[in-house]
């Protein structure tokens, strides 16, 4: 596996914030950097990360694919609030891609 010296770049990125559901063996799989399961605070979701083959993994961006479930406990993992945003952007007329959106 080729090591990316950049630890910046997409495939290394990972959230700061400690998310709402942290059982001790989901906490030891998000610890780690090679780890294709991920929280994405923005959305508050979980998922498993998906990759392109055709390209290096450092160098695509971070997208998941939902999981409502934790893997490890069994718990359910909190309701996405990305159905909610898409929502709240549509109501105030701005597109999901908008550079300008609001922080909130």
């Amino acid at each position: 596996m080729e090591e990316h010296s950049d630890r910046q770049a997409p495939g290394y990125r990972r959230s700061p914030c400690e998310p709402p559901h942290l059982c001790i063996p989901l906490s030891e799989i998000l610890s780690q950097h090679g780890a294709m399961f991920w929280y994405m605070p923005q959305d508050r979701e979980y998922g498993i990360r998906i990759l392109n083959p055709k390209q290096k993994v450092h160098d695509q961006p971070v997208e998941v694919a939902a999981v409502l479930h934790c893997p490890w406990c069994g718990k359910n993992l909190p309701p996405s609030l990305k159905a909610m945003q898409l929502q709240r952007l549509e109501a105030m007329g701005l597109p999901p891609d908008d550079p300008n959106l609001p922080e909130k």
